[in-house]
């Protein structure tokens, strides 16, 4: 009797055990590993804790690619990669000579970048509203040497933000950032001044 009470009951365990373990392996194959989003920023002022510029402006307009790891309860990780297309720079500088004196006026360069090293994390994973955080790297290649003659047309970028993801459904969401981003030759120019810009961005992003 106490044998057959006991196999019973393992057999139940077993049974949940195996339903459970088949449950969570659907619902995590269920969740989309892949992100395609689209999205812009602009930064109408810049600041100077690292770079030394004052008055720049910085536009942005990329595609992202990002691939969500394994998901945790709460929280999960992303890898992203972003092509920029388009970038757009304006800056204070001066020009003259000792006839005419010194005159200040703006400079705007047109660029295209990549930053194939990033992480985002997301916070409450199954909510809708989503905050999150974020890091990534990489460069942008302007039309012309950057802040002059005597700058670089290559300058490495990195940036880290905060940020809001809204799901629209399972598959869309809206994203609202905010990213701390610098830009710098690196001193491979023999002037290097450094941008800092906030940028302020807005994205429409799908799942698969």
């Amino acid at each position: 009797m106490r044998l057959k009470l006991f196999m019973s009951a393992y057999l139940c365990f077993c049974f949940h055990y195996d339903f459970s373990f088949a449950q969570n392996n659907v619902n995590e194959n269920i969740t989309p590993k892949n992100e395609f989003m689209i999205w812009g920023g602009v930064s109408p002022d810049s600041n100077k804790l690292i770079g030394m510029t004052e008055n720049a402006r910085l536009g942005v307009m990329a595609l992202r690619y990002a691939r969500l790891f394994r998901p945790g309860r709460h929280i999960h990780l992303k890898y992203t990669m972003d092509a920029i297309p388009v970038s757009y720079l304006s800056f204070p500088t001066t020009a003259g000579d000792d006839t005419l004196g010194i005159e200040e006026k703006r400079k705007s360069v047109y660029g295209w970048g990549f930053s194939p090293v990033g992480l985002q994390i997301n916070f409450g994973r199954q909510r809708k509203l989503q905050p999150f955080i974020s890091t990534s790297g990489g460069f942008i290649y302007f039309s012309e040497p950057v802040p002059s003659a005597l700058g670089k047309n290559f300058n490495f970028t990195a940036d880290f933000g905060i940020g809001v993801q809204y799901f629209l459904r399972d598959n869309k969401a809206v994203t609202i950032g905010y990213k701390y981003h610098h830009l710098s030759n690196a001193y491979r120019g023999e002037e290097n001044p450094g941008f800092d810009s906030n940028l302020f961005y807005v994205g429409f992003s799908f799942f698969k």
